[in-house]
């Protein structure tokens, strides 16, 4: 699931918890793929929507987000890649936003703070609180050894 985070783990470092984007970013291509089958002058959305829906898949199935007992790994991206290492004693805080349909489908965008003072924000994510209790869980267990 992890490969890029299993691929780094140092000696004893350990994945505690590991998040996925929601199927949530599936519902507008997915819908756009709807319409288009209803009438022939929408057919234009057919393709626009599968195409979205392929770059959904492909982002959907190469981020990872893990916790482990030194630090928070989050990978994002194919080609263009985004990776971000938060050792858990640099972590200052974590921040979940919801709105309405993200509470009621429980997805959302987390954002950890570190010691730089720059916080990475990520949209999306399933479960959001539960990502957020795994952080900071493990960076009380960082700070108090």
């Amino acid at each position: 699931m992890d490969k890029y985070t299993e691929s780094t783990l140092l000696s004893e470092e350990q994945i505690v918890y590991s998040a996925k984007l929601h199927w949530f970013i599936f519902v507008v291509p997915v819908s756009l793929i709807i319409v288009g089958t209803s009438d022939k002058a929408l057919t234009i959305l057919i393709f626009v929507g599968a195409i979205w829906a392929a770059l959904r898949m492909i982002s959907y199935l190469t981020t990872e987000f893990a916790v482990t007992n030194e630090k928070v790994v989050i990978k994002a991206g194919f080609i263009k890649r985004k990776i971000i290492e938060v050792v858990n004693t640099q972590i200052e805080g974590v921040r979940v936003s919801q709105g309405y349909i993200g509470r009621l489908l429980d997805f959302g965008t987390v954002s950890i703070g570190g010691t730089g003072g720059i916080a990475q924000s990520f949209s999306n994510i399933a479960n959001p609180l539960k990502l957020r209790e795994q952080v900071l869980d493990q960076v009380k267990k960082a700070q108090n050894p």
